[in-house]
């Protein structure tokens, strides 16, 4: 394979950029790390899910392209894509993804019975993700939905089901996704007004900032229902509270100060992710 091909699927796959896969891992192993024991999960299942979200979100980001290549020639930050360069082939996307599939079906099939069913669920939602950006207005929205799903599975990985407080931290991590890939789509904003795809950056108009602020607060009001369930110790409280911090200043410097950082406020998030976890885990010390 000549350096260039291999390029490009490095890129196909977005190893070039780990902050969606940081995005992705944060709420999935904390989801992991509630669901278990005093004692925490096994590192086999710690790892199991690792690289889950790892192929994931690399078979993700080839789905992704495949469905939006020719939007992707239109738009000055992803005209330099593999697929909408030309770089790589569709049938290459197509066998990228196949290799991509079967690795998430062996590390599937190290979890008990009940994930997969809720696995194949993910798959279809994540087929379903980029199509529609199409005709739903929001499609943060779905994103949401399919990005948390991990939450879902490593719980009922854990427990054998999915007790009503993983659905909590299940959607208090959607409103956290809704808010930063809203922010994320507000770098291609004026680019999206001239293509047939919605986002929330549009649809919200000057609804933008109170509906941000509100996903904050809710998610927030979500994690905290959850460390009551759970009766999680004090480091979590204290891990909230920072995470929070750090997302509210993000939208007060978004919001009231007008700074245009998009790309950091969308980074941030990770470091808030990670916060998160890190309180969880302290928990159990």
């Amino acid at each position: 394979m000549k350096i260039q091909t291999a390029k490009a699927y490095y890129q196909l796959m977005r190893f070039d950029k780990p902050i969606g896969w940081l995005l992705l891992m944060w709420p999935t192993l904390s989801a992991l790390w509630l669901a278990a024991s005093a004692t925490g999960p096994s590192l086999f299942r710690i790892s199991v899910f690792v690289l889950g979200v790892w192929t994931m979100r690399a078979a993700g980001c080839v789905i992704n392209d495949m469905a939006d290549a020719q939007f992707d020639k239109a738009v000055a930050r992803t005209a330099q894509r593999p697929l909408a360069s030309g770089a790589l082939t569709r049938r290459q996307a197509a066998s990228c993804l196949l290799f991509l599939l079967v690795l998430a079906l062996i590390l599937l099939l190290q979890l008990p019975k009940i994930c997969w069913g809720l696995a194949i669920i993910g798959l279809l939602l994540t087929f379903l993700y980029p199509f529609t950006k199409r005709f739903f207005k929001a499609p943060q929205l779905i994103l949401g939905i399919v990005f948390n799903w991990g939450i879902i599975v490593a719980v009922a990985a854990e427990l054998n089901t999915v007790p009503g407080w993983a659905w909590i931290f299940y959607l208090s991590q959607l409103g956290i996704v809704v808010a930063y890939d809203t922010i994320y789509a507000l770098m291609d904003k004026e680019d999206d007004l001239s293509l047939p795809i919605h986002s929330l950056a549009i649809t919200l108009g000057h609804y933008l900032y109170p509906v941000l602020l509100s996903c904050y607060v809710l998610a927030t009001l979500g994690f905290l229902l959850v460390g009551l369930i759970l009766k999680l110790s004090w480091p979590f409280y204290l891990g909230l509270g920072v995470h929070t911090s750090l997302l509210l200043w993000q939208w007060y410097r978004l919001a009231i100060l007008k700074r245009k950082t998009y790309f950091q406020a969308f980074a941030k998030h990770h470091w808030a992710g990670l916060i998160l976890f890190i309180s969880i885990v302290c928990c159990l010390f």
